[in-house]
């Protein structure tokens, strides 16, 4: 292919790929305007054995920028089609009804695509702050279930629900204030039974004497997010059990 005015070319820096490049002045300049954030429509960049594999009219597709170099946009792709197997911080609405789009789909963290500007079709429309928010909090999510990603440059604060990850142990946010969080201890077991709580395949168990109180100003590494029914499981389990201890307590008391 010639390099004229209309066409740029560039070598990957990458030992492993020798490929040279060629893309037009306007995937070029749709390269340069991109931030985190924006949604593109753009090629699969998977090799052509692959792209076999997927049917013609999905080969091209939005993505999700959540980073970029000089040459390259990394990002997660779209799909109207949900992987069932997906946990719940492996994957993110985007809706119709907010962003105008043709009908509801999913941005998907279970793995990210290295884009080349090549591949770029055209720009859609950029996230708002709440769910770049909300995606960086499950991508940090999918980190520490050691799985490698790439995300935004947003800091996050721990709330309600969260298990976090401090000095090598699990605790979960069972209660907050205007000033601190109240956490105890969780852990993750084999099998479920009376006293845990089961989310997305992983069961919890609960050691409710070993608490902590945080500052809301304060942030350990975020592991996982119960929704409301299962923090409300969680917090029944420990009234039930404190009940029982007290009942206990008093019934060696009463015996002394």
């Amino acid at each position: 292919m010639r390099n004229n005015k209309s066409t740029g070319k560039y070598h990957t820096n990458e030992s492993l790929d020798t490929t040279i490049r060629y893309y037009n002045t306007e995937q070029y300049a749709c390269f340069k305007r991109l931030h985190p954030g924006d949604v593109i429509f753009a090629k699969m960049p998977l090799s052509n054995e692959m792209l076999l594999e997927i049917e013609e009219s999905h080969r091209s597709r939005p993505f999700l920028v959540a980073r970029k170099d000089r040459t390259y946009v990394y990002g997660y792709q779209c799909s109207s089609s949900l992987m069932p197997w997906l946990k719940s911080y492996e994957y993110h609405p985007y809706r119709q009804s907010i962003y105008h789009d043709n009908k509801d789909s999913y941005f998907q963290f279970n793995c990210y695509y290295k884009i080349p500007i090549d591949h770029i079709e055209r720009y859609l429309t950029t996230l708002y702050y709440d769910d770049c928010y909300e995606i960086q909090r499950k991508l940090l999510m999918c980190e520490n279930h050691r799985q490698s990603k790439v995300h935004f440059k947003i800091d996050v604060s721990l709330r309600l629900g969260d298990i976090f990850i401090k000095n090598g142990k699990l605790y979960l946010i069972y209660q907050s204030d205007h000033s601190n969080h109240y956490a105890f201890r969780t852990y993750e077991i084999i099998r479920n039974h009376a006293q845990s709580v089961e989310a997305d395949g992983f069961y919890f168990g609960f050691n409710f004497n070993d608490r902590l109180i945080l500052k809301k100003n304060e942030y350990y590494s975020l592991y996982y997010h119960f929704n409301y029914d299962q923090l409300y499981q969680a917090e029944a389990i420990r009234k039930k059990v404190k009940r029982s201890t007290s009942k206990e307590a008093l019934f060696k008391l009463e015996r002394g």
